[in-house]
């Protein structure tokens, strides 16, 4: 039966990865992303199905852990109140991509590879469409965060690019790869998340300190490191136009449209707390409070947090946000927080499965793994800065970051087969 040729994942995956691009933060929006998001991602579970498959691994046990903590939260959630709608499409919906790890049959150097080289096509892709959006409301450009204007900002398809350009991947030349770190690295200084920033700039330092540990040389980090400053210069000229601009042309932009991509209208600050910081800690205070009321399994999946808490601070905002959509937010169903989510939602069992999944990644760059080592370990570094984002961000919950994951968690717990392996 051709249609179950295990080398057709390849296609399967890299449809399912690129069509999540298009689904920026708010998958309903997009029916044609989700169809083909659907489509493939049947296609690879049906593979799976024909020759089920679970790897006997630490990360595995993890994975299987987690899902088990999944499901054990649905009876949870409904002895709290939560409906069974929002357990399925707010909490459970968007994790369930995690299942991308048990489906990829990834069996050689070129499998490892051709997922590596789809997340750099999906980022360049992502660079495409934030610049669309940009480019499409032009005006406000000097003025605003991008990430106003272009809500694939919010997806860190920025923080996997970077990091696997810059620890040395060869699936593409880096005659095509150092352009595309110039526009990622201008894109996350235009968008001003300061966790970006701050990963970004442990990326370049964490390879500058292995690359003398290893004596390979710090070629590629100054080249990085140059197109990385190099691609401040949009940046500045931007804040110099601003300067310029005020005095000619106001600012139109509406509350209502600012609220329509979820994020706060002002400029970025390294060093200067933000509107949203009080309700982050506000949000993870509350989390925690709801799991020492339940430890052990936590309240389930979609919880209710409410709104005033997340949007402490943020009251125009939460304004704009309600009169957009004509109604009324009196709570949400998530925290800014992955570790404080699941201690709410799935309490120690939770933990528990994301210890074992942390630990099998920690010890990932064993001998007889597949792929090339500097491969391996930007991959590992790129799942270290999505889980550090997570934790200021609610981008856990959205079906781009569980496929990163879950993908990423594939290839580190791949083993090369004990026939490939050179002699001792």
């Amino acid at each position: 039966m051709d249609w179950i040729n295990p080398r057709d994942w390849r296609l399967l995956f890299g449809v399912l990865i690129v069509a999540s691009v298009f689904c920026y933060d708010a998958p309903q929006e997009h029916p044609v992303a989700v169809l083909f998001i659907g489509l493939s991602f049947a296609g690879l579970a049906l593979k799976w199905l024909d020759r089920p498959t679970i790897r006997k691994d630490t990360i595995s046990l993890g994975f299987v852990l987690l899902f088990i903590s999944l499901a054990v939260s649905l009876p949870v959630a409904l002895s709290y109140q939560t409906t069974f709608y929002d357990w399925a499409l707010r909490g459970f919906a968007p994790l369930a991509f995690l299942a991308v790890f048990f489906l990829l049959p990834i069996k050689s150097d070129e499998d490892v590879n051709f997922i590596i080289a789809t997340f750099l096509v999906a980022s360049a892709v992502w660079c495409a469409l934030v610049l669309i959006d940009v480019i499409a409301q032009y005006q406000y450009a000097a003025f605003l965060r991008w990430t106003v204007l272009s809500s694939q900002l919010i997806i860190p398809f920025n923080i996997v690019g970077i990091t696997l350009i810059v620890f040395g991947t060869r699936v593409f030349s880096d005659k095509l790869l150092y352009p595309l770190l110039f526009v990622l690295t201008a894109l996350t200084i235009s968008g001003g998340y300061r966790s970006h920033l701050i990963v970004l700039t442990a990326v370049i330092i964490g390879k500058a300190v292995y690359s003398l540990c290893t004596g390979e040389g710090l070629r590629r980090v100054a080249i990085s490191g140059a197109v990385a400053i190099s691609a401040t210069i949009p940046f500045i000229v931007l804040n110099i136009a601003r300067g310029e601009m005020t005095m000619t042309m106001p600012l139109t932009l509406t509350p209502s449209q600012a609220a329509e991509n979820r994020v706060p209208t002002e400029l970025p600050s390294l060093s200067q707390p933000q509107s949203g910081d009080t309700g982050r800690i506000l949000e993870f205070k509350y989390a925690t409070e709801q799991f020492l009321d339940s430890p052990m399994f936590g309240k389930g999946l979609a919880y209710r947090v409410p709104s005033n808490l997340i949007f402490n601070g943020q009251e125009e905002y939460l304004r704009g946000l309600e009169n957009m959509h004509g109604k009324k937010y009196p709570f949400l169903f998530y925290v800014h927080s992955s570790i404080g989510y699941v201690m709410m939602s799935n309490g120690i069992f939770g933990l528990f499965a994301l210890g074992i999944i942390g630990f099998g990644f920690a010890t990932s760059l064993k001998k007889h793994r597949l792929g090339d080592f500097s491969d391996r370990l930007g991959i590992l570094v790129a799942s270290a800065g999505l889980a550090a984002f997570s934790l200021v961000s609610a981008v856990y919950l959205l079906p781009q970051f569980t496929l990163m994951l879950g993908s990423f968690a594939a290839v580190l717990a791949a083993k090369r087969p004990a026939a490939a392996r050179p002699a001792a």
